[in-house]
């Protein structure tokens, strides 16, 4: 068999994003601001129509600041098994940082580990392939998630939980491919049905109980049958 294992470092800084500061934000940067009276700086976002009524006009600005590192690790694995070939794909990604200001005097806010920036996230795919058939078995890896401490909350006396842990889910597929540049593929997502995780109310955007993540399945156990053909 062959076996090929890559480690990368990494570490990405982008400045200048464009963002939205938000109402509330631009209302205090502005009360805030020496030149206050004068209505220069963060009070130009402000200002009363014609009822007299506060608007504030939330535009995209490039302000903010992010800060990213860590490290990949990838894993390939091939073998001759029996009439077919094994092949095996892992990735991971491990994250050291995480960190995002909003405006170049602020602080940093360090995320890594928190609600919707795990430390560790990964990926991988176990194929056999025999004559015109490949069997798959693919595994989606989030790591824990936990809030708590960076929201100030203490579960042994607050009514808040803004942890979470691991989450995995499962697929598998079945595809065979005619010599004729044709082909079919029977797959199932997430068949062990995995529930993205749930959090308590008040600091984070939610789907239902559960966690709004790009990474969770909101959809359940589903299948799907691909037919293609090549001209």
């Amino acid at each position: 068999g062959g076996l090929a294992f890559a480690v990368e470092w990494w570490r990405i800084k982008v400045t200048d994003e464009v963002t939205q500061l938000g109402a509330t934000n631009l209302l205090s940067l502005c009360y805030d601001d020496p030149q206050f009276r004068a209505g220069g700086g963060y009070c130009a976002f402000s200002q009363r129509d014609v009822n007299g009524n506060l608007v504030v006009q939330d535009n995209y600005l490039n302000v903010a600041t992010q800060f990213v590192a860590g490290l990949d690790f990838n894993l390939r694995y091939t073998r001759d098994i029996g009439l077919g070939a094994l092949t095996v794909d892992l990735e991971a990604t491990r994250y050291s940082r995480q960190d995002w200001r909003l405006l170049p005097a602020d602080p940093l806010d360090r995320f890594n580990g928190t609600i919707g920036s795990p430390k560790w996230v990964g990926d991988g795919d176990v194929k056999y392939k025999w004559k015109d058939w490949t069997f798959r078995y693919g595994i989606t890896y989030i790591g824990s998630m936990d809030s708590n401490a960076y929201l100030g909350v203490d579960t042994s006396v607050d009514p808040y939980n803004f942890a979470v842990g691991s989450y995995v889910t499962h697929d598998a597929s079945v595809r065979y491919e005619s010599t004729n540049k044709w082909s079919v593929t029977l797959g199932v997502r997430n068949f062990t049905d995995e529930k993205p995780k749930t959090i308590t109310a008040g600091a984070y955007d939610r789907v239902g109980n559960s966690v709004l993540y790009s990474g969770y399945d909101y959809y359940g156990i589903r299948g799907s049958l691909i037919l293609s053909k090549t001209f």
